[in-house]
């Protein structure tokens, strides 16, 4: 059995000895990646509205601007060593249009490369030989929403119906003395955890609805027709142009809109008729051939580091440990976890010990965290592994370091056109050892 506990060397198939990387340094763009027009983050699936233009390729052409913009600044910033592995990381759902998926007749990775050509190009530059870049993710799907076909015209106002009950059990302008304000992302938040409303909010009203919630969309779930890709594309910089592709497994009750329409607007694809690719959970692990870097498989080999791959809700149901109680010893070297509404959970860090997980969160800022241009809304965060995980303990947690200070953080200005904020930032972290010691220190 391969395990992954030491780094290796190995050849590409073009038999060039690939460089293993033993310093790293961590840079996040922390940008908001929710829906528009949001009175509040909270209401995150209450009303929201998915930014951006009818004209798709417009569309992606500034968010790849953005990015680019973004990587040229951080460049600037960044540790110029060429045996230093510069990982950039984008939240969840940077990629996603106003429709809240692009349509394609093409599978993601197609129409990855199809459309993210000057993204790639840029890429594949040489002063970026030394760096891995992690896209946050892209939402793409072939089927268009058929409102007369079953079974998206049974499900299609499902989100429409529970807001109703929502706002007649909890109006906003109530003024009867009790009356709790229960935030309807609370709510989807403790459905995708499994876990009741915590503290005073936990009523019979609250539970019942909350059950209400859990047990119609996961009807939904289970019942709708149209199929979404969630993909987060990993690019090697320089010349390799190395390209992974990890699928999401696990679809939050936020990862759309519930509601059908906004000011008159056909909102686009809703919580309630899409569904995600079904993964086989059997291993985690790619091939180490350039023809297995685009399963939808979330643990990767470059630059001689094993990264395991979390999007959000994936975290939390611990994707990545549950590989490795089927696949002992086989932790991983760096973690990396591109959300949009999650941060660092110790149950579910599969990193090894001296090692590093990686976030960068598009919905929420930390508590006791400094708020940048975008705080109140985006986040990231570095974390040492003190202690591992035992993943034959279903209690135990990795020991985890503090967050890591920044090295930097830079002001970055962006386009209302898909962006809700004038500004936002990208944090750039100090250099740090992939395994905890230099090879100096072995």
């Amino acid at each position: 059995m391969l395990t992954i506990n030491e780094p290796i060397e190995r050849k590409h198939s073009s038999d060039v000895l690939e460089q293993t990387y033993r310093k790293i340094q961590f840079i996040g763009m922390c940008i908001c990646a929710t829906p528009g027009d949001l009175e509040q983050i909270e209401e995150m699936s209450d009303n929201g509205v998915y930014l951006g233009v009818d004209d798709v390729q417009k569309d992606l052409n500034d968010r790849i601007q953005l990015v680019i913009n973004s990587i040229k600044s951080a460049s600037n910033q960044a540790e110029k060593a060429s045996d230093v592995l510069k990982v950039f990381v984008v939240p969840e759902f940077f990629f996603r249009g106003n429709r809240g998926a692009y349509r394609t007749g093409k599978n993601s990775y197609a129409f990855f490369v199809e459309n993210f050509k000057k993204l790639i190009d840029f890429i594949a530059l040489e002063p970026y030989d030394s760096w891995l870049f992690v896209l946050g993710s892209l939402l793409t799907t072939k089927h268009s929403i058929n409102k007369d076909a079953e079974p998206t015209k049974s499900l299609y106002h499902t989100g429409d119906a529970l807001l109703n009950v929502y706002h007649r059990l909890y109006p906003q302008d109530s003024t009867q003395v009790g009356t709790p304000h229960v935030s309807l992302h609370d709510m989807l938040k403790a459905v995708d955890e499994d876990l009741p409303v915590h503290g005073d909010l936990s009523s019979a009203t609250d539970l019942a609805f909350q059950d209400v919630l859990k047990r119609t969309l996961n009807n939904c779930d289970a019942e709708a027709g149209i199929i979404v890709d969630n993909s987060c594309f990993i690019v090697a910089g320089g010349i390799n142009k190395t390209i992974f592709r990890v699928l999401k497994k696990h679809k939050s009750k936020e990862d759309f809109v519930l509601n059908s329409t906004y000011k008159e607007k056909d909102t686009g694809y809703l919580q309630s008729i899409t569904k995600y690719t079904v993964i086989d959970e059997a291993s985690e692990l790619k091939p180490k051939t350039s023809e297995g870097n685009i399963d939808p498989h979330a643990i990767l080999y470059y630059g001689g580091i094993h990264f395991g791959i979390d999007i959000c809700l994936d975290h939390s149901r611990q994707r990545l440990l549950n590989h490795l109680k089927k696949h002992e010893e086989q932790y991983v070297d760096v973690q990396i976890v591109t959300s949009c509404g999650m941060e660092i959970r110790p149950n579910a860090v599969t990193a090894k010990k001296g090692c590093w997980v990686f976030n960068c969160d598009s919905e929420y800022a930390l508590k006791n965290k400094a708020k940048g241009n975008d705080g109140e809304h985006s986040h990231t965060s570095l974390m040492q592994v003190k202690t591992v995980i035992d993943p034959n303990n279903a209690n135990s947690e990795a020991a985890l370091s503090s967050n890591e200070k920044l090295s930097k953080s830079l002001s970055m200005n962006a386009s209302a056109v898909f962006y809700p904020y004038e500004k936002f930032d990208i944090h750039v972290y100090p250099v740090k050892p992939v395994w905890g010691t230099t090879m100096e220190d072995e």
